[in-house]
């Protein structure tokens, strides 16, 4: 009991649930805008790491350093804090300029460790998503090239799974190259391939995914639907 006496003495409940509310609200936000800006899944991991990182120097801080006294604590007490007053000022915006640097510093170098390390990483398939070949007009191309993107970048987000980038494949849009040619030159276990027709404002799709090693097609599909 009397530890939690001390506690409420010195605030660590009220910290602690205004942080966790805090920190519920930030790891909610970066769930959801994080995807939409195209950023990496690791960048979601990172906020949560630091969520949790952050729970134990909140009650650190604010067990350590009550910045409101109660008013039970007599006047010897209340000028003793006064008195410090002026050091924590100084020692808490140190304290989290330097988290703040730390941060900021492994946000900038994560992503060149990770290409460092990328080539060595097991990936249970390499898969090379060719440009979606445009059945209809010219002025029409723009579709199948955003369907081709899209499709890249919604890939790229499986994890154990290695897509190979746009620019990889963009050399062979419109280049009347053998599939097992591509696969061999990029280094891909599978290839993505297919084809987009637009009359008027129908729509049609049609896609298959195909496995290079066993020179066969495991999936393919077909995908009707108004512009609109």
């Amino acid at each position: 009991m009397k530890l939690i006496d001390e506690l409420k003495r010195r605030n660590v409940f009220r910290a602690m649930g205004v942080y966790a509310a805090a920190a519920l609200i930030v790891v909610q936000v970066s769930d959801i805008v994080f995807p939409r800006l195209y950023l990496p899944d690791w960048t979601v991991t990172f906020i949560i790491i630091l969520v949790i990182i952050g729970f134990p120097i909140t009650f650190f801080f604010s067990w350590t350093y009550n910045m409101y006294p109660n008013k039970g604590l007599s006047s010897d007490t209340n000028r003793s804090f006064i008195k410090n007053l002026s050091i924590k000022k100084i020692l808490f915006p140190l304290t989290g300029f330097i988290l703040t640097v730390i941060g900021g510093l492994f946000w900038f170098i994560y992503p060149f460790l990770s290409i460092g390390i990328g080539e060595d990483r097991d990936y249970d398939a390499a898969i090379a998503v060719l440009y979606m070949e445009n059945m209809s007009t010219e002025e029409n191309s723009y579709f199948a090239d955003g369907l081709t993107e899209e499709l890249i970048n919604r890939l790229s987000r499986i994890q154990n799974i290695k897509i190979k980038p746009r620019t990889d494949v963009a050399v062979y849009k419109d280049n009347p190259v053998p599939i097992n040619q591509i696969a061999n030159e990029l280094n891909a276990d599978y290839i993505v391939e297919g084809s987009v027709r637009i009359i008027g404002e129908n729509l049609r799709v049609n896609a298959k995914l195909i496995n290079i090693i066993e020179d066969k097609t495991v999936w393919s599909n077909s995908y009707n639907n108004k512009l609109t």
